[in-house]
C-alpha cells in the first residue's frame, strides 16, 4: 500500500470565543457579509466570493499536480496554490505525487519510497527476450522484464532459430527450403516468398513458353518453364531453335512463315501468260505458289495464254500445243478432205485425209456413190431413169422427183384413202392417184356424197352429222337445265347438243324455277366512286327501310374498331363534312360484314361468334344473338381474311347471316334472321367452294351470290345459291375490283345497287335483274 497524506483542518477556535464572548460589547457592530458566504468580513478572506470563507489550514503545491508538499502546512487565507490534500514528495515535478503511474524515469513517481525496476507497480518496464543470434528478435520461452535491455536480450519475440541470424519474424522469405520469417510456411506455401520466379507455359513441350499463361513460384510447375520465347505453343514444330519448314507455321520464330529459305521450299517457274505453265528461264524458291507463277516448266510461249501443253491445236499458225508442230493433223478444227475425182463437189470415202487447209483435188463431203458419174452425187435430182442419181441407196425410188402419189381404193369408189399411199415411179394395182376418202371400206362415202344425219361423215369433210346435213333440227339453249330453251339462242344440228333442247319456250333461262322472271341477277354495272375513305378495309352501308331519314349512309372504317360514322348523304361523306361519330359498347366490332337495317346496326362483336343488334336512335345495344357453330375470327375468312367470317345481308326479304363451318367443310352456310325475335329461323347449308376461296357475297330475293376474287381487277360472280329452291349453280357473270381489294359488298335492295369498300374507295354497283 502507499501512504496517502491528508491535513484536516479545523475551525479557528478563536473565531469561536470572539463570536461567544459575552463582554457586552456589541463586537459585531459595523460588520457585513457581502457574499453571503455566513462568514463576515472581520473573517473572510474574500467578501466578494462566496466561494472563499475564513482563514483554513492549508498546503503548499508548487508544480500544481494537486498534491501539496507536507511541510508547507499552514493556518490563514489560502493563496491560489494551495491544496489540501498532502503527500507529494516531489513537489517541483509534475510526474511525481501519490497515485502517479510509476514509470521508468528514475523518479519516485508514486511516491511509494521504490524507484523504476525496483517497484512492482512500474508500467513501464517490458519483457525482454533471449536473442543470441542478434538478430533482434529473442525467443518467447526465455524472457525478463525490467525498464533497460539486459545484455543478449531483444525487445521482439518470436525467433523460431536463435542460432541463425537469417531467421526471424522480420526477414523476407526466401525460395530456400527454409522458414526465414518463422510464420510456419516455407517457399511457395508462404505469400511473402521475395524470390519466386515466372514461369512460363510449355504446352507443346518443347522447352519454349509462351507468356499466355504465366505462374509465379520458387520452383517450375509441371509444364511451364523459364522462358517465353515461343512464337507458337501449340505445336512443337515451332520454337527458336526450328527448322523452317513449307507447313504454314513460323518453325524458327523469325516472324516469317514459310519463307523461301525454308528446307523444303519448291522452284516455280514464271508464268506471265497465266495459263498455268512456267517458262523454265524465270524461276523462283517458294513454299506456295506465288502469283504469277507454275509449278512446271513445260510453256514454249509464255507470252501467248493459249499456247501451252494442254492448249488444243487449232489451226491457227502456232504451235498451241507445244508439240514441235503449227497446224497439223491434230488440230481440233482441221477438216477431213476427200478426194473429188469426177469433180461434181462430192468426194469419195475410199480416200481422205485431215489438214487445215483443203488440199488439191480434194472436198469436204464423202457422200459421192459413183466418183467417176458427175451426175450422179448426194445434190443430184432422183428421176425415174434405172439410176440411184442421190445416192440414197435406191433406184427410181419414191423419192424420185417425176415419181407420183397413189392411193388405195378399196370399195373402188374411184377415192382412194389417205391413210394407205404410196409413191412410185410407174401406178400400183388397185391404187389410183386422189386420196380424199375418209372411209376406203363404204363406196357411199366419199367426197361426192350428200351429207345426212346418220352418224357418219357423209361427205368427207371432217364433221359428223354437221352443219351441212340436209335432213338439220333447230334446237334452244337450256340454260337452267329446265327442259324450256331461249327462242332468242338457238342453234342448228343433227342431235340436241349439251344445254339445249327442243323448245324455245323459257322466260327465264337462268332460273329454273323462276315464274315471274323479275328478280334474277343478270348483270353488274362497272361501278361508280362515291369517295376515297379510310384505310384499305371498311364498311360502306345504306339503310334500305330509311327508317331515321331519307339519304343516311355508315361507315365503319377497318375490320376492327369501336366506332362508327353517321352521315346525312352521300354528297355528305365524299365532302367529309357533317359527319357524326357514334361509340359501340365492349370491345367493338370485328370483320366488314355490317349492315343497317330498319334503323338498326348490325355488326359483329369483336372475337365472337355473337351478332349485336345496336339502336341507331338511342345509340345502345338492344340484342344479342349468337351463331351457332359459326367460324369466326379467322376461322372461316373470306379470301382478304380481316376476321371477315361472319358477313350480314339484306335483301327484299329481310335480314340473312352467311358464315361457314366445320359441319359443312368450310362451305357457305346462310340463314334467315328474324328482326323482330332477333332468332334464326331457317338455315341452309350450301355447295359452294370454301368460304375462304371465296371473294364476297350479297343476297338478292334470297339468292346468294358469290365472287370468285375480292382483288382480280377483273373476276366473276361465280356461284349462286337459291333458298327459294335449296338448289345451288355455277355462273360466270362479270364482275369487277377496280382498286383491287374489295373488302365489303352488300345489296341495297332500296335503290337495287350493291355499296363496296374497295381499297379505300366507296363506291356503289348498278344491277340488272329480269
Amino acid at each position: 500500500m502507499k501512504a496517502s497524506h491528508l491535513l484536516l483542518l479545523l475551525p479557528l477556535l478563536t473565531f469561536a470565543a470572539c463570536k461567544d464572548d459575552g463582554s457586552g460589547e456589541d463586537s459585531g457592530a459595523g460588520l457585513t457579509d457581502a457574499d453571503g458566504d455566513g462568514v463576515t468580513s472581520d473573517f473572510d478572506c474574500d467578501d466578494g466570493d462566496a466561494g472563499v470563507g475564513g482563514p483554513t489550514s492549508y498546503l503548499l503545491d508548487e508544480d500544481g499536480d494537486g498534491y501539496g508538499d507536507d511541510t508547507t502546512a499552514a493556518e490563514g487565507c489560502a493563496p491560489a496554490e494551495a491544496v489540501t490534500v498532502g503527500g507529494d514528495c516531489d513537489d517541483a515535478s509534475t510526474a511525481v505525487y501519490p497515485g502517479a503511474a510509476e514509470a521508468c524515469d528514475g523518479l519516485d513517481n508514486d511516491c511509494d519510497g521504490l524507484l523504476d525496476g525496483d517497484d512492482e507497480d512500474n508500467t513501464g518496464a517490458v519483457d525482454w527476450y533471449r536473442d543470441d543470434d542478434g538478430d533482434g528478435y529473442g525467443v518467447t520461452s526465455d524472457s525478463t522484464r525490467s525498464c533497460d535491455a539486459p545484455a543478449g536480450y531483444a525487445v521482439e519475440s518470436g525467433d523460431c532459430d536463435d542460432q541463425d541470424g537469417g531467421t526471424s519474424p522480420g526477414a523476407a522469405e526466401l525460395c530456400d527450403g527454409a522458414d526465414n520469417d518463422c510464420d510456419g510456411l516455407t517457399d511457395d506455401d508462404d505469400n511473402d516468398v521475395a524470390d519466386q520466379t515466372s514461369w512460363y507455359i510449355d504446352y507443346d513441350g518443347d522447352s519454349y513458353g509462351s507468356d499466355r499463361f504465366v505462374e509465379v513460384s520458387c520452383f517450375a510447375p509441371e509444364g511451364y518453364v523459364g522462358n517465353a520465347d515461343d512464337c507458337d505453343d501449340s505445336t512443337a514444330a515451332a520454337s527458336p531453335d526450328g527448322t523452317e519448314i513449307c507447313d504454314e507455321l513460323d518453325n524458327n520464330c523469325d516472324g516469317v512463315v514459310d519463307e523461301a529459305s525454308a528446307t523444303d521450299a519448291e522452284i516455280w517457274y514464271q508464268d506471265a501468260d497465266l495459263d498455268g505453265f512456267g517458262d523454265p528461264d524465270f524461276t523462283t524458291l517458294s513454299c506456295s505458289a506465288p502469283s504469277g507463277y507454275a509449278e512446271n516448266s513445260l510453256d514454249c510461249d509464255d507470252g501467248a495464254f493459249g499456247v501451252n501443253p494442254d492448249a488444243t491445236e487449232v489451226c491457227d499458225g502456232l504451235d498451241n500445243d507445244c508439240d514441235g508442230s503449227a497446224d497439223g493433223s491434230d488440230a481440233s478444227d482441221a477438216k477431213t478432205w476427200y478426194a473429188d475425182a469426177d469433180k461434181d463437189g462430192y468426194g469419195s470415202t475410199s480416200s481422205s485425209s485431215r489438214a487445215c487447209t483443203q488440199p488439191s483435188g480434194s472436198v469436204s463431203t464423202s457422200t459421192d456413190c459413183d466418183d467417176a458419174d458427175k451426175a450422179i452425187n448426194p445434190g443430184a435430182t432422183e428421176v425415174c431413169d434405172g439410176d440411184d442419181n442421190n445416192c440414197d441407196g435406191k433406184t427410181d425410188g419414191s423419192d424420185s422427183s417425176d415419181a407420183k402419189t397413189w392411193y388405195a381404193d378399196a370399195d373402188k369408189d374411184g377415192y382412194g384413202s389417205s391413210s394407205s399411199s404410196s409413191r412410185a415411179c410407174t401406178q400400183p394395182s388397185g391404187s389410183i392417184s386422189t386420196g380424199t376418202d375418209c372411209d376406203d371400206t363404204d363406196s357411199g362415202i366419199n367426197p361426192a356424197a350428200t351429207e345426212v344425219c346418220d352418224g357418219d361423215d357423209n361427205d368427207c369433210d371432217g364433221s359428223t352429222d354437221g352443219s351441212d346435213a340436209a335432213d338439220l333440227s333447230t334446237w334452244y339453249a337450256d340454260a337452267d337445265g329446265d327442259g324450256y330453251g331461249d327462242a332468242s339462242i338457238t342453234l342448228e344440228a343433227c342431235d340436241e347438243p349439251a344445254g339445249y333442247t327442243d323448245n324455245g319456250d323459257d322466260c327465264d333461262d337462268t332460273d329454273a324455277t323462276s315464274a315471274d322472271c323479275k328478280c334474277t341477277l343478270s348483270s353488274v354495272a362497272t361501278p361508280v366512286l362515291t369517295t376515297t375513305y379510310g384505310s384499305t378495309y371498311g364498311s360502306y352501308l345504306a339503310d334500305p327501310l330509311e327508317t331515321l331519314g331519307t339519304g343516311l349512309v355508315w361507315t365503319m372504317n377497318s375490320y376492327t374498331g369501336t366506332s362508327f360514322v353517321q352521315w346525312p348523304s352521300a354528297s355528305a361523306l365524299a365532302s367529309g363534312s357533317g359527319g357524326t361519330t357514334i361509340t359501340l359498347p365492349g370491345s367493338g366490332f370485328e370483320g366488314t360484314g355490317h349492315v343497317v337495317y330498319g334503323g338498326y346496326l348490325y355488326y359483329v362483336n369483336y372475337n365472337s361468334n355473337t351478332v349485336v343488334k345496336f339502336d341507331l336512335k338511342t345509340k345502345s345495344s338492344v340484342g344479342t344473338l349468337t351463331v351457332p357453330d359459326a367460324g369466326y375470327h379467322n376461322t372461316y375468312h373470306y379470301q382478304w381474311g380481316g376476321w371477315s367470317d361472319i358477313d350480314l345481308a339484306v335483301d327484299e326479304n329481310g335480314l340473312w347471316v352467311m358464315y361457314a363451318t366445320a359441319a359443312n367443310g368450310g362451305k357457305m352456310v346462310i340463314s334467315r334472321i328474324d328482326e323482330t325475335s332477333f332468332t334464326i329461323t331457317k338455315t341452309w347449308n350450301t355447295g359452294s367452294n370454301t368460304k375462304t376461296s371465296v371473294g364476297n357475297a350479297f343476297v338478292i330475293c334470297g339468292v346468294m351470290y358469290t365472287t370468285a376474287s375480292y382483288s382480280s381487277a377483273s373476276t366473276t360472280i361465280n356461284y349462286a345459291y337459291d333458298t327459294n329452291t335449296s338448289t345451288g349453280k355455277a355462273l360466270s357473270i362479270a364482275f369487277t375490283n377496280p382498286y383491287s381489294y374489295n373488302s365489303h359488298i352488300s345489296y341495297n335492295p332500296n335503290d337495287g345497287k350493291l355499296y363496296s369498300w374497295d381499297s379505300g374507295r366507296l363506291q356503289s354497283y348498278a344491277v340488272t335483274v329480269y
